[in-house]
């Protein structure tokens, strides 16, 4: 019987890594981090090697749109069967340091949903802090909202493959803390991590790969790469009181035009957690769309503020090709 830590990294994996595929047509990608990892137990990194392969592959064997023309088109049903559109979750800095540059190869467009607020204050997410201070803590336990034990460290702590069960006392420690700290409120959530951080201590540093952008790189992007919101601080929408939703979905338009220099009119669901007034705020907040994160195609039914994507492995072109339903 799976722990309710196994039944949480369940869903996850079921989500990125369903046993069968979709059954084919237009498709929106999910790409986090362009990075090759360890410790990747949601499965965001894809290797620049790799992500080099698909959008080759992409350039020759799909018909590539921005996301806003994707939906327009979907719209109008004027969407082709083989149409593809490229998002980027999260606005890791590896997506200028590693993807524009392959965007800019083969001229492909696509498009970087940002959680504007921790960009502007150059921030890190939670749960890559939450990573290291459970990996590195000298200490046997840490209380956040309960004690939580974390066993004796371990070499193999670093090596967590996408969608794989934990296997060790600390990365089962880093999801069960995962789990307490994800459907907090943005204030609770930085209260819980500065407790966590005082009983840490020092850490190492974040790892390069998941340094978020910084406005001056966002100003400075390609013209290929498009600035779409992820909220202003990436929370979980349906955690929150009516009020706090309606903050992180509408003042994130401004923030994100103040740190990228565009307004957006693309907008992406934290953790791909919808409901219905979520929804509704972001379609009145005047976005041309939204995405999820549940996996499937898109068909003619779609709701334009519900719009499925593929999660993207770290795979080469074949994988690629077989995730898009094509022999």
């Amino acid at each position: 019987m799976l722990t309710s830590f196994g039944r949480t990294l369940r869903r996850v994996a079921d989500r990125l890594f369903p046993p069968a595929a979709p059954t084919g047509g237009p498709a929106i990608l999910m790409y986090h981090r362009i990075a090759e990892e360890s410790f990747d137990p949601w499965g965001l990194a894809v290797s620049s090697a790799n992500c080099t392969e698909q959008v080759r592959w992409l350039t020759t064997n799909r018909t590539v749109l921005g996301l806003a023309e994707f939906a327009r088109s979907h719209g109008a049903r004027t969407l082709p069967d083989d149409a593809v559109a490229i998002t980027f979750d999260d606005g890791y800095a590896s997506v200028i340091e590693a993807a524009a540059p392959v965007l800019e190869q083969f001229n492909v467009p696509a498009t970087v949903f940002i959680p504007a607020e921790l960009i502007e204050h150059g921030d890190a997410f939670w749960w890559d802090e939450l990573e290291r201070i459970v990996l590195d803590h000298p200490g046997s336990s840490l209380n956040v909202h309960g004690v939580v034990k974390l066993g004796d460290r371990s070499s193999e702590d670093v090596r967590w493959r996408p969608g794989a069960d934990p296997q060790t006392p600390r990365q089962r420690a880093f999801l069960s803390i995962w789990e307490r700290l994800k459907l907090l409120s943005p204030k609770a959530l930085d209260e819980a991590m500065s407790r966590l951080k005082e009983q840490a201590g020092a850490t190492k540093a974040i790892p390069r790969s998941h340094r978020l952008l910084t406005s001056e790189e966002l100003r400075g992007r390609p013209p290929l790469l498009d600035v779409g919101s992820h909220a202003l601080s990436h929370p979980s929408l349906p955690a929150l009181s009516g009020p706090e939703k309606a903050h992180q979905i509408r003042a994130s338009i401004a923030q994100c035009e103040a740190v990228s220099g565009t307004r957006p009119t693309t907008f992406a669901y934290p953790f791909g957690d919808i409901d219905r007034e979520s929804l509704e705020l972001v379609r009145d907040a005047g976005f041309e769309c939204a995405c999820t994160t549940q996996h499937s195609f898109v068909t003619r039914r779609t709701d334009p503020f519900s719009m499925p994507r593929l999660a993207v492995p770290n795979c080469g072109a074949t994988g690629l090709a077989s995730l898009l339903g094509t022999p």
